[in-house]
């Protein structure tokens, strides 16, 4: 192509690009419509603003009727799952052998106490937002007297995804080593159940910022 067209194509896509979205730069953020996800009955009731702290606790009853389900696909009388065609793997489906290896993992390895221990070591909310509860975790440098500037960070995860995705990173970002400024983190603004209203959701935050002015009067997060 040579260098002059690769200028030229470079230049007419900058040209697209200014046509379609108008000059770079920051913008206000568009203002977007009222909308409600919740049940019809409470749609003009005034909304709960509050922010509950909340913890993952799962009763032991639901962890004993889940391992008595594993245990009986697992079982000889039980198993329901038929082996896969051979040389097969999961071009059909999901491979009932790794499921079974999943599910033998589940039953007899797999600490759940644990992992809820992990997951709660950071503060947890739930709120309500266009009439449906939206959980998320907020967490604060304990040594802000380190850095020099904090910066507010919301992180969304896609779909299908989960907040555990982002736990590893969360202590990078609060407590960077060798750096002046850090991050107020505010992972997952997520419903308990994910759905689509939970996606608008997600990218009415994204797009707009004063839908979060409830989570701080300062608009930090």
């Amino acid at each position: 192509m040579g260098r002059f067209g690769v200028i030229f194509f470079a230049g007419v896509s900058i040209l697209i690009t200014w046509a379609l979205y108008g000059p770079l730069g920051d913008r206000d953020p568009p203002t977007l419509p009222d909308f409600y996800w919740g049940p019809k009955e409470r749609q003009n009731q005034k909304e709960d603003p509050s922010l509950r702290p909340f913890k993952i606790n799962v009763p032991d009853k639901v962890l004993a009727d889940l391992k008595t389900r594993l245990h009986t696909e697992l079982s000889v009388d039980g198993n329901r799952l038929m082996p896969p065609l051979e040389g097969i793997g999961f071009q059909y489906g999901y491979n009932t052998n790794a499921l079974k290896t999943i599910t033998s993992h589940w039953l007899k390895k797999y600490d759940w106490r644990a992992t809820e221990t992990r997951l709660n070591q950071y503060p947890q909310f739930l709120t309500s937002i266009a009439g449906i509860d939206i959980h998320f975790q907020h967490v604060k440098s304990l040594s802000k007297k380190l850095y020099k500037k904090t910066r507010p960070l919301l992180l969304l995860h896609g779909w299908p995804g989960s907040f555990i995705e982002f736990q590893k990173v969360i202590p990078l970002l609060v407590d960077p080593v060798g750096s002046d400024t850090n991050f107020e983190v505010s992972p997952h603004f997520h419903r308990m159940q994910q759905s689509r209203e939970t996606i608008q959701i997600q990218n009415n935050l994204k797009r707009d910022p004063s839908v979060l002015n409830k989570f701080n009067k300062d608009k930090k997060i």
